[in-house]
């Protein structure tokens, strides 16, 4: 009895400590059990139960158990050790960073850029890039064209079809279409996290080669946990991938011969096909084949031919984005979000250098200090190769700090975004002071002490990030296809449905036409409404709760919007968050009628859902 009694204490005590962990780190469990909806956010309860359980599994004779097995334990670290080589401590980081990324993942065509990327794969699959909209000529009201622009799309000025192109560069969709064509729609969202983990693992393959491997391993380390890189790797938006094709390149240029030298040219073209505006950390690159010297110092004729081939793996992305923008936009220079050089001012630069800089302190101050420091002080690497190649290292750095410094203000903390092409450089030089100063110290209790602060800077950094509501964006972000199936169910096909949040998950999930109230003119909400239901078209809207009040001030002198005093649907998750509404904008119910509230207890159902079909509209009697 005794026997059994520790067992199952020990079993206990270690589902509760492993239980307590996960909750310590993400913040909370929410999970949907044969219907029932059950949480966990309080680490201390699970902790309590772990504590009375050891204290059991020690009363019934486990101090002698741990007495006798301590030895073995002892063997056994010692054995782990060994095969615990930094490769693999590196991989198996990589691997807990795309698990997490993946389980975490939003998996939603959701607003601007989420639905503007995935949506732009099913077109590239499709071959419907640039879909015809001949019912856009037809409506009476000014500005047709932008109306009917969902997010992440803009219409081609003056073309006869009312086409639209993507606003998005379409490196991650192309990537996401060959996912999905693989393995279906769930395997499009994986490229994100697959990309932060090869984030993680070049960070790891860049510090090996110039330091070794623990300033590998640490970098590594220093990049899985950053909060910006775990917020970005739940998203379907471009910034980690981007990071990791300019990290891949840069690992391989940091290799030996001409094959190297090719590699980092097809991973610089991935990058610029993906990221096209920072197209000039190729030729920043290329300034490491007239400066290196490596192991084995190569003529300066060999360099050339070396630094040549390297543009030879660059030139195919940058052909193949000014032939596609060409097409699309009428000029290669041009992207979809016009040209970049219009966004850039010198009044931004002051904003951003605060903005950027207060936010990077907020949320990982000691790898922005540090990193810096290891970029810009050269004796912190060991060698003169090391040391020449951050060179280029605080080149790319300060190019892209220049240009987001130039470009334009937005005051949230997720505009570190901008910077993951090269955020893993900041790693990588924080490491090498971590490096520097374990060298320059003797004794076990403070390179422990060390140690210890490394592992401790990660964890902060997952705190972080799980207080920023990283972890818990997944579940708030399903609203935009629950919203869409609900609209799929209760609408007649032949509708349109005025959005501008949703505008973009409603186009791809629910088989509606979506109508850009903020592109609409003020003055034409009733007669646009009444002119549709006289062509046999029903008019909704769908509006998140702080889009409110902005559709009526955007409405201000128009009777249609009485309508928002009556939703028909209220949809809600189980936290209450971002409540969403339906309204009927043609025949909204009348005063006192409730509405239909619909709590969504189950989210996990809604993961990685299949677009709707494609949506049209047919004018049966315009006038």
């Amino acid at each position: 009895m005794r026997r059994n009694v520790r067992i199952a204490a020990l079993i206990v005590a270690a589902v509760s400590v492993v239980w307590a962990s996960l909750l310590l780190v993400f913040g909370g469990i929410d999970v949907v059990v044969a219907g029932l909806y059950a949480r966990s956010h309080n680490f201390q309860h699970p902790a309590r139960i772990a504590a009375a359980a050891l204290l059991v599994f020690l009363l019934t004779g486990g101090v002698a158990v741990v007495r006798d097995a301590l030895p073995k334990l002892v063997a056994a670290w010692v054995a782990t050790r060994r095969v615990m080589s930094p490769l693999v401590a590196a991989a198996l980081i990589a691997v807990a960073t795309f698990a997490v990324t993946d389980a975490f993942c939003t998996t939603t065509a959701g607003g601007a850029d989420d639905s503007g990327y995935v949506s732009q794969a099913d077109r590239w699959l499709n071959h419907t890039l640039t879909p015809a909209q001949p019912w856009v000529a037809k409506v009476p009201w000014p500005n047709a064209s932008w109306t009917f622009a969902p997010l992440g799309y803009k219409p081609i000025e003056g073309d006869p079809l009312m086409r639209q192109v993507p606003t998005y560069s379409p490196g991650l969709p192309l990537m996401m279409a060959a996912a999905k064509w693989i393995g279906g729609q769930a395997r499009l969202f994986l490229i994100v996290p697959l990309s932060a983990a090869i984030l993680v693992l070049a960070s790891y393959g860049i510090g090996r080669r110039l330091a070794g491997p623990a300033v590998g391993l640490i970098a590594a380390w220093f990049m899985a946990t950053s909060p910006i890189l775990l917020l970005m790797s739940v998203l379907p938006m471009s910034d980690v991938p981007a990071g990791a094709a300019w990290m891949g390149a840069f690992f391989f240029l940091m290799g030996e011969g001409a094959l190297a030298a090719f590699a980092a040219g097809l991973a610089a073209a991935l990058a610029i096909v993906i990221r096209p505006n920072l197209f000039f950390l190729a030729p920043i690159m290329g300034l490491w084949f007239l400066i290196r010297r490596g192991s084995a110092p190569a003529s300066f004729g060999r360099r050339l031919a070396h630094l040549m081939i390297f543009g030879l793996g660059v030139a195919p992305g940058v052909i193949f984005i000014a032939l596609l923008f060409d097409s699309l936009y009428g000029s290669p220079l041009t992207s979809g979000y016009g040209r970049f050089a219009d966004s850039l001012d010198w009044s931004h630069v002051g904003p951003n250098l605060h903005l950027y800089w207060h936010w990077a302190l907020e949320v990982q101050a000691t790898v922005t200090i540090a990193g810096l420091a290891g970029i810009v002080v050269p004796f912190v690497w060991p060698r003169d190769d090391a040391r020449r190649a951050m060179i280029v290292a605080a080149a790319m750095f300060l190019a892209v700090a220049s240009e987001y410094c130039f470009y334009l203000v937005f005051d949230n903390w997720t505009s570190l975004r901008f910077f993951l092409p090269v955020w893993a450089l900041l790693a990588l030089g924080a490491a090498s002071v971590v490096a520097f100063v374990w060298t320059r110290v003797t004794g076990d209790l403070p390179r422990a002490a060390i140690a210890i602060g490394v592992v401790t800077i990660g964890i902060v950094g997952v705190h972080t990030a799980r207080d920023r509501s990283v972890f818990a964006l997944w579940y708030g972000d399903r609203r935009y296809i629950a919203m869409s199936e609900i609209v799929r169910r209760l609408t007649p096909p032949n509708s349109v449905v005025f959005a501008m949040q949703e505008s973009g998950a409603l186009r791809y999930y629910s088989g509606r036409v979506p109508i850009r109230y903020d592109s609409f003119d003020s003055q034409w909400l009733d007669r646009g409404v009444e002119w549709l239901a006289a062509a046999g078209v029903h008019s909704y809207a769908v509006l998140e709760s702080w889009e409110i009040d902005k559709f009526r001030d955007h409405f201000p002198d128009q009777r249609r919007v009485s309508a928002l005093d009556g939703p028909i649907v209220v949809y809600r998750t189980y936290q209450d968050r971002t409540p969403v509404y339906l309204f009927d904008l043609t025949t909204p119910p009348p005063m006192g009628v409730a509405p239909t509230v619909i709590t969504e207890t189950d989210p996990w159902r809604l993961r990685a859902m299949m677009p709707g079909p494609v949506p049209t509209l047919s004018f049966q009697s315009a006038r």
